[in-house]
């Protein structure tokens, strides 16, 4: 029996992708020498790496530190990660998951740091941090990699979480009435200078 694969996302990206029908590239981070590409995992529970994040002082945001759209990466406050559920649902807008086919080309963890490494200088202390990252999110043998955009014609099955009961279930018409009403959630448009390693602190996929 082969495992199936999805690509977990937050609800805050789900109007986008159900009207454009494409899961995107994600744009990595390219100065470190990241290929952009969209991440997917057979971990058939949840993929704890797209919990959301916050700022360990509540009182501190980019936005109140940002001067004039632009922020010094020094100057990024801590963040850490939401990991009561209700509130992490809340935050993202809920929890999704695409099941997409098999026959798409996928790179492993190893096989996608090779390739970025082979097709660039990569900074070995990000690749190093980004590693240990997965360890930490038990997605290190799990994860998986396509270097395309994943069009509607590979998508299996959409599911949504449950928050009670930790189950997923197919998305239904008023499931979709539902994201396709959410109000948008206006992301942050900050322009990091001299980037560095502080940026893992709010890496989210």
């Amino acid at each position: 029996m082969e495992e199936r694969i999805f690509h977990y996302t937050k609800g805050i990206h789900m109007k986008n992708i159900l009207t454009q029908k494409v899961i995107k590239l994600s744009k990595g981070f390219t100065e470190f020498g990241e290929r952009s590409c969209v991440s997917l995992t057979t971990n058939p529970v949840f993929a704890k790496s797209i919990l959301p994040a916050k700022p360990v002082d509540p009182n501190m945001s980019l936005d109140k530190i940002a001067k004039n759209g632009i922020i010094m990466s020094y100057d990024i406050p801590e963040y850490q990660q939401i990991t009561d559920m209700k509130e992490a649902t809340k935050v993202s807008k809920g929890y999704y998951r695409f099941e997409v086919s098999s026959d798409i080309d996928l790179m492993s963890w190893y096989e996608y740091r090779s390739y970025c490494k082979s097709h660039g200088r990569i900074n070995e202390k990000y690749f190093n941090a980004l590693e240990n990252f997965l360890y930490d999110n038990e997605s290190y043998y799990d994860v998986l990699f396509s270097l395309k955009t994943i069009y509607k014609d590979k998508w299996l099955n959409i599911e949504v979480r449950d928050v009670e009961t930790s189950n997923w279930k197919r998305l239904t018409t008023n499931d979709v009435l539902n994201i396709m009403t959410m109000k948008e959630v206006k992301l942050t448009g900050l322009k990091i200078i001299n980037p560095s390693m502080e940026i893992l602190d709010i890496y989210n996929n």
